[in-house]
């Protein structure tokens, strides 16, 4: 494991204490190069459950954490390091702490995540193919979730194109789910990518993290292809998270076979290509119809529109970033 800053240690220890969330431990950030007393006194002033005793518990928490991550070669990082993703780092809402396995240096260049159903249809299947690796001979890399079929088949293609692909996952990174993807996750770190996770060691899947994956995902990334999806969708939360984060939602046209059998897994699909604007606006939990964000992929021929949003989305988060780091008050938000 690389060497953790005394930062990220002590941001670690006090996010294991019961009540301190994000929003307190944004806010300890001024605290934290403060001898130890000094720092729990002012922190103690605010938050009443950060005192001597629940931070040395946290403490203890901390090494354990850290003593996985060695064992296992992974890395831990916080929003303070300069390692941190770029395209994290300029969202209010970004996890704290980051665990690591594999490389995550190739996140600062172009990334975007390709999402969808775990049960794509054939032509689906063949769709994901063939813009993953469209995707990959312009220069983007693949963010996805390590979810069956279309996670998988993003993963994989752009592993076989030779790019790095990151997969974010809903649990610590002691485990793998689902179980028949720990071949590819091995394959992910192994070909130069990553996995990451911002939950500890021993924490299981739950549908809350899902969830929170699936919003990362569209926050580590320049814009989301969205391949296949129901009305219902996991899928759907990093959809409406990238048009939050005023990022592009790049909505994968469908075969002609699978229109006419009104084919369930297609039909959020159908609904955002379709011409019914407030349709649309609903299922994105909109206020008003983003227009400028939504950018339908009927065919080759949007290539280069859907080439021209992505490329503007990420010069945004990188040029935010670098205004951030010209400020002096570039870690608070």
């Amino acid at each position: 494991m690389k060497f953790i800053s005394s930062t990220t240690f002590k941001l670690l220890a006090l996010k294991s204490i019961k009540g301190v969330g994000p929003a307190t431990l944004r806010q300890a950030i001024i605290f934290l190069e403060l001898n130890k007393s000094e720092m729990i006194s002012s922190i103690n002033r605010k938050y009443s459950m950060v005192n001597e005793q629940s931070y040395a518990e946290g403490e203890s928490y901390a090494r354990k954490q850290i003593e996985i991550a060695e064992k296992l070669g992974h890395e831990i990082i916080s929003f303070l390091d300069p390692a941190y993703p770029n395209s994290l780092r300029v969202l209010p809402n970004s996890p704290v702490i980051l665990y690591l396995n594999g490389d995550l240096d190739f996140l600062s260049d172009k990334c975007v995540a390709v999402i969808g159903t775990r049960d794509p249809t054939n032509h689906g299947k063949k769709i994901a193919e063939r813009v993953t690796r469209w995707l990959c001979e312009n220069g983007w890399q693949i963010v996805s979730g390590l979810a069956k079929g279309v996670d998988t088949l993003g993963h994989q293609i752009c592993i076989d194109a030779g790019m790095k692909t990151a997969a974010v996952l809903a649990h610590g990174l002691d485990s793998v789910y689902p179980k028949e993807n720990q071949s590819l996750a091995e394959k992910i770190v192994i070909s130069g990518g990553v996995l990451i996770s911002e939950y500890p060691y021993g924490v299981t899947v739950r549908p809350a993290q899902l969830v929170q994956r699936d919003k990362i995902q569209a926050a580590l990334s320049a814009g989301v292809v969205l391949v296949q999806s129901s009305l219902k969708g996991g899928s759907l939360h990093a959809s409406r998270e990238t048009i939050r984060y005023n990022r592009p939602l790049i909505v994968v046209g469908q075969s002609l076979y699978d229109e006419q059998v009104n084919k369930d897994n297609i039909m959020a699909n159908i609904v955002l290509l379709d011409d019914d604007d407030k349709r649309a606006t609903k299922l994105l939990r909109t206020n008003s119809y983003p227009f400028e964000l939504v950018i339908k992929m009927h065919s080759k021929d949007d290539y280069p529109l859907t080439l021209k949003a992505l490329k503007k989305s990420h010069h945004s988060f990188t040029s935010h970033h670098n205004d951030q780091k010209n400020s002096s008050n570039s870690f608070l938000f």
